[in-house]
C-alpha cells in the first residue's frame, strides 16, 4: 500500500516508448519533479536508447528532476535471458542524477533503480514509495490551509452589516 504523502497533484503518463507520442511527451514533462525511465531487462536495445531517446524530452522537467531507471518485465527474464545487470541501470540511474545528489547527499544513500514485474507487481509499491520519498518528503509537504467554505447558511439571519439604503445580494 502506498502511504499517504498529502495533497499533491500526482500524474503518470506511460508513452510506451512510441515515437509517435514524442510530441506530447515534452509537453506533459514541462515541470515534472520525477520521471521514470524504463527498458526491458531482457532486450539491451531499450536499454541502450534510454540516453539518446529520452533524456532530450527532460530538458522540460524540473531543474532538479529525479530520474529512475526501471528494468520491467522481471517475471519473464532468467539468468540466462537477461540482457541488462541491476548495476548498470544503477550506474546509469546515479549518473542522471549526479547533480541532485551532489545538491542532497540523502538521494545518493536511496535505490535509484528498480527491477519490476507488471505481472507480480514487484517493486512497483517501493519504486513510489522511494520517488515520493524524494519528492514529496513529509516534512516539508504544504500544510493544508483551512478550506473557505461557499456554502450558505439558508436558515441564518440576514446580515446586520448592510447599509441602511444600500441593497444586499450578489448584484450590487
Amino acid at each position: 500500500m502506498l502511504k499517504q504523502w498529502g495533497p499533491y497533484n500526482i500524474a503518470i503518463w506511460d508513452t510506451a516508448g512510441n515515437e509517435r507520442y514524442s510530441g506530447l511527451t515534452t509537453f506533459y514533462v514541462r515541470g515534472a519533479s520525477a520521471a521514470i525511465l524504463a527498458y526491458d531487462i531482457s532486450d539491451r536495445r531499450t536499454f541502450d536508447i534510454l540516453q539518446e531517446r529520452f533524456l532530450p524530452i527532460l530538458d522540460g522537467a524540473e531543474d532538479n528532476c529525479l530520474i529512475t531507471v526501471v528494468g520491467t518485465k522481471l517475471d519473464l527474464v532468467t539468468e540466462e535471458t537477461r540482457q541488462v545487470k541491476p548495476e548498470e541501470a544503477e550506474s546509469l540511474a546515479r549518473e542522471l542524477n549526479s547533480a541532485r545528489i551532489e545538491k542532497d547527499r540523502t538521494v545518493g544513500e536511496k535505490k535509484l533503480s528498480f527491477e519490476t514485474s507488471a505481472k507480480t507487481g514487484h517493486s512497483v509499491e517501493e519504486l513510489f514509495n522511494v520517488m515520493f520519498g524524494i519528492c514529496l518528503p513529509l516534512d516539508k509537504a504544504p500544510k493544508t490551509a483551512k478550506r473557505k467554505t461557499s456554502t450558505v447558511d439558508l436558515d441564518a439571519p440576514p446580515s446586520s452589516r448592510v447599509p441602511v439604503g444600500e441593497k444586499a445580494g450578489c448584484c450590487n
